[in-house]
């Protein structure tokens, strides 16, 4: 190995354990879990059913099969109206308690998701595996090595580009410290593991360009089966492949190169896909959230979305700064157009044709139409869709700078001393911020534990919702049950309600709370509001008398 190799592996070394040790300081600030979060411990780890359990459901009952598919992902795992104690519930999510590696149930559960099963499975094996470690734990660990690798394979899509070992270890720095990282670390869903896919991909595109466009068998191979697990992980997965796919035909085509092995393997991966997980057809089209994703792209509001997400782009990676973000993109675009007049005043026409050009647009076009797409389509303005462009604009803002500069400041050492500076204060900057996911315990709700600890728990759940998830196991309450605001009636309250013991009743806000109370009062059960509720559920309480 030579000394120039040994130099990049130690510099790698020691960012990698910066950005390892930083992520880890804020895991731990970490108290609570999104109503998603509690999905993937869900859909991951329930062990309620079986394909016998499943059938034996569908031959029972005359009702449609999408209808059988909400039963089974709604009433589990906890079987309504029954009465379960603390321990069993939170059981329900963890696979070390319940059974392990429960693959069939993973994959029954995702069908009515809006979701592929790749990182559920993925989070199975993981909580299956690792005895004793809690769920933050462990998806913080499926996420920060998904990440990690991303920060290595950044250093060498960089170093592609500059060629410079400084330039590339401050450009994994630049995101590897950033918020976005931290929240993509924190965030136990799929994101951090399609930000990894993203930048394999472009990398192994990038591979492809430097190799003068020769698809060995391998390579091409290997761009199959990624795609195949980006796909695998979540949908948006197809906006940067079909992306990476239009330039690759439009590069070939315009260089004359042969491109039916290319599209062939493409076609051969999608039909593979579809064999694997047909189910992805009613994933995309029948599930609500594609419903959401058509009604933003038909409001022709790309500018305003756009505003929208430069709030938490600023956030994501200058330090919460608007000022920071409006003069690093206004440098990039004038040291951008300083790189196309020194090409233009040599041979332009030989730099289009070059493979230089085709890098650029490799590592430009698909992050950033990927980026204002998904800011356009997405159902809400939340960071994670997002997510996986965010190392790729880290890599394009460090290598134009590092060019640009470059015709201006000749010492690199000065040019990576200025990039060093700047990452510094981002960081120091973004001290500031706390990260979106870290969900805190409020001080609301450590006034509710304290005083309704010790009280028993109802849920009440519109009828095919699961955002009982939300609340399920997440205050030590004694005994739990679950019911649905369409099976309440005075007479089953009576039945199923102990008028002797201190209850706490989790109302869903999408349920007609008014009708709910009156069935409460008509059944001689006085609720009150506790003054605590979450982000889908009102509080109240029944007090003994």
């Amino acid at each position: 190995m030579n000394k120039q190799k040994v130099y990049d592996i130690l510099l790698l070394t020691i960012a990698v354990l910066l950005i390892l040790m930083n992520a880890i300081f804020f895991e731990s600030k970490k108290e609570g879990f999104f109503l998603d979060e509690k999905a993937t411990f869900h859909i991951a780890n329930a062990s309620y059913t079986s394909l016998g359990d499943f059938r034996t459901r569908l031959n029972n009952n005359n009702a449609s099969i999408i209808k059988n598919f909400w039963e089974v992902y709604g009433d589990a795992p906890m079987v309504l109206g029954q009465r379960y104690s603390y321990a069993e519930v939170s059981d329900m999510f963890d696979a070390q308690k319940g059974e392990k590696f429960t693959f069939l149930e993973t994959l029954i559960l995702t069908i009515p998701d809006s979701h592929p099963p790749f990182y559920y499975l993925l989070f199975n094996v993981f909580d299956s595996l690792l005895v004793g470690v809690s769920l933050m734990h462990v998806g913080f660990i499926i996420n920060i090595i998904a990440l990690l690798l991303t920060c290595i394979l950044l250093f060498r899509i960089i170093f592609y580009f500059t060629e410079d070992r400084f330039c590339s270890v401050l450009g994994v720095l630049f995101y590897g410290l950033s918020y976005d990282l931290i929240n993509s670390a924190m965030y136990i869903r799929m994101y951090a593991l399609l930000t990894f896919w993203f930048v394999l991909l472009q990398y192994l595109y990038l591979s492809m360009v430097k190799n003068n466009y020769r698809w060995d068998g391998k390579l091409l191979l290997k761009i199959c089966i990624v795609e195949f697990f980006a796909m695998l992980t979540q949908f948006y997965a197809a906006i940067f492949i079909f992306l990476l796919f239009c330039i690759t035909v439009i590069i070939f085509l315009v260089h004359k190169m042969t491109v039916k092995k290319y599209i062939l393997s493409q076609i051969v991966t999608a039909v593979v896909y579809l064999i694997v997980w047909p189910v992805s057809v009613y994933q995309v089209l029948v599930n609500g959230r594609t419903e959401d994703i058509k009604n933003n792209a038909a409001s022709f509001k790309l500018f305003s979305r756009l505003k929208e997400f430069s709030v938490l782009l600023r956030n994501s990676i200058f330090g919460g700064s608007k000022k920071i973000l409006l003069l690093i993109f206004a440098l990039i675009m004038l040291f951008g157009l300083l790189c196309l007049i020194k090409a233009a005043r040599s041979d332009f026409s030989a730099f289009l044709a070059s493979n230089r050009f085709a890098l650029g647009v490799y590592l430009v076009i698909p992050a950033s139409v990927f980026y204002v797409i998904s800011a356009y389509i997405s159902p809400w303005v939340v960071d994670r869709y997002v997510m996986p462009s965010i190392p790729i604009i880290c890599a394009i803002i460090v290598i134009v700078f590092w060019k640009g500069s470059g015709m201006i400041v000749k010492s690199r050492y000065i040019r990576a001393s200025i990039i060093a500076l700047f990452v510094m204060m981002i960081y120091v900057l973004s001290l500031r911020l706390s990260p979106e996911y870290a969900f805190p315990v409020t001080a609301d709700k450590i006034d509710f534990i304290n005083e309704y600890q010790g009280y028993e728990a109802l849920i009440v759940d519109p009828e095919n919702d699961s955002e009982y998830l939300e609340v399920a196991a997440e205050v030590a309450h004694p005994y739990w049950m679950l019911v649905k605001d369409n099976q309440i009636s005075s007479d089953q309250l009576v039945a199923r309600f102990d008028k002797s013991t201190d209850t706490v009743v989790y109302i869903n806000k999408f349920c007609d709370t008014d009708e709910l109370l009156l069935i409460f009062e008509n059944a001689d059960i006085e609720l009150t509001k506790c003054g605590y509720s979450t982000d889908f559920f009102d509080v109240y309480k029944y007090e003994a008398r």
